[in-house]
């Protein structure tokens, strides 16, 4: 094996070089920038800004929940159509059921828009007895 000495080998260089007359007049220029630069400053809105907007949103909830519970939702207006329609196709009502659950007053609210003739109302009488027999 080979001996290596230190002070005979050739030392590689890193590359970096101080400039002239740096350490001299480095603390020349460490004062002359700390005397520059002002001190930082923290504004109050920047320091509290959470708080602000918390307290906002509290604020906020606390008027409109009581104003929404005192609004009450109006209601939709249903024709009869509607209603009718509904019954018919969603419902398992059948028509003995709703009989029951009309009112006299109910009743003579209904209008017919078509009456019927006399001849209509013999002519449904025949079928209905046709079907039984």
């Amino acid at each position: 094996m080979n001996n290596f000495k230190i002070d005979t080998t050739p030392k590689i260089s890193s590359g970096f070089k101080t400039p002239e007359d740096y350490f001299d007049t480095l603390p020349q220029n460490i004062l002359y920038r700390l005397a520059v630069e002002e001190p930082r400053t923290i504004s109050l809105w920047k320091r509290n800004q959470q708080w602000i907007y918390g307290m906002a949103a509290v604020i906020v909830l606390s008027i409109s929940l009581p104003i929404m519970h005192t609004i009450k939702p109006t209601e939709k207006n249903v024709s009869s159509i509607e209603i009718e329609n509904y019954l018919t196709y969603h419902s398992t009502l059948t028509e003995e059921d709703l009989v029951d659950l009309l009112n006299i007053e109910d009743i003579a609210k209904i209008k017919i828009d078509k009456p019927l003739k006399i001849n209509d109302n013999d002519e449904i009488l025949m079928e209905s007895s046709e079907i039984s027999d």
